[in-house]
């Protein structure tokens, strides 16, 4: 069922108003495409920071991390025959109100939450990716919250819904309020010596990241302004009542309907 707003709007009020209407638009877009950009760049200070701490990272020992938590909390589970499925996530975002986390309520209610710590430009990727797939081939569903930054590779935070466990991300950019059940450090694992030389380039790139972060949050910031200006244009042409009915004859005839069945 597709239901067209348009046939609650007073075309002809919206009318006299279209070339505001077109040049807002207009603006708007330009604002999120500069906010991409800056985004962007900051995404470039990330990977910076990333190449640095991904070579001095001890690899061995984010595995056997990982294989003890295996051990802990999967290995007496059987494996099935059915995979479990993985779902992808986000859990926080950059937004007009700055960058925004909901990890604290997503995770209420779980009983271990295991809480990775680790310096911006590491996580527990590798950690996240070993005790995911074990828990697939036990058959276990797993939720999969992806960085903002770069939503194509790198998870923050894993969730296990039927055993209540949780692996969650704690560093400069979101913080948790809750207690953990385990604290991995990430620091333990790093050759701090062989990176001494980055230090002004770890400190350069931090610097400019959240700089280009904050430029692009107030392009959007920018952006939400405009729109609510351009709904000026819409809601003294709506017929809201119009809208509420539709709303109800819908209810009525596609939920209240399936209810009494």
């Amino acid at each position: 069922m597709i239901v067209n707003l348009g046939d609650y709007w007073n075309e002809e009020g919206i009318r006299v108003n279209k070339v505001d209407i077109l040049r807002c638009n207009r603006r708007i877009k330009f604002n999120f495409e500069k906010a991409y950009n800056y985004f962007g760049a900051a995404r470039k200070m990330y990977d910076n920071l990333n190449s640095i701490y991904e070579n001095a990272l001890d690899e061995a020992e984010i595995h056997k991390e990982a294989a003890k938590l295996v051990n802990i909390e999967l290995s007496h589970k059987e494996l099935s025959k059915r995979m479990g499925k993985s779902s992808k996530f986000f859990a926080s975002a950059l937004t007009p109100q700055g960058n925004v986390n909901y990890i604290d309520s997503l995770i209420e209610g779980y009983e271990k939450i295991y809480v990775i710590k680790g310096p911006v430009g590491i996580g527990g990727g590798k950690i996240f990716d070993i005790i995911k797939e074990s828990a697939r081939y036990r058959g276990f569903d797993v939720e999969s919250y992806y960085c903002p930054m770069v939503p194509d590779t790198k998870i923050e935070h894993l969730l296990i819904p039927d055993l209540k466990i949780a692996f969650v991300s704690s560093n400069y950019y979101h913080k948790l309020k809750v207690d953990a059940y385990e604290m991995i450090n990430l620091n333990d694992y790093i050759h701090w010596d062989g990176i001494c030389k980055y230090k002004e380039m770890i400190n350069d790139s931090q610097r400019l990241m959240e700089e280009l972060i904050n430029k692009g949050i107030e392009c959007i910031q920018g952006a939400k302004k405009m729109h609510d200006d351009l709904e000026t244009n819409y809601i003294p042409n709506m017929n809201f009542e119009a809208v509420e009915n539709c709303r109800k004859s819908i209810v009525e005839k596609y939920l209240l309907k399936n209810d009494t069945k």
